[in-house]
């Protein structure tokens, strides 16, 4: 009896050593993998909206060219 007690007050002992180093060590990989998603989100998101002005300066760039283009011509027809 005296033996199981003691080997249980051990496994308590050494239960509550790794138990708060465990939990700790675990909201540090918690901590560390938020971030590094954090990042890559992020990085993904700046990617896609760079793609997307892109586009939109491309195409307004080649509306204003158009109107540019029938100005142009107006200009050329009110002179003759």
């Amino acid at each position: 009896m005296r033996d199981l007690r003691q080997v249980v007050r051990r496994g308590t002992r050494l239960l509550a050593a790794f138990l708060p180093i465990t939990i700790v060590a675990m909201l540090a990989l918690s901590l560390v993998s938020y971030h590094h998603a954090d990042a890559i989100v992020r990085e993904q998101l700046e990617r896609r909206m760079t793609d997307i002005l892109r586009d939109i300066h491309s195409e307004i760039s080649h509306k204003l060219d158009l109107h540019k283009r029938i100005a142009t011509a107006w200009q050329a027809i009110l002179r003759a």
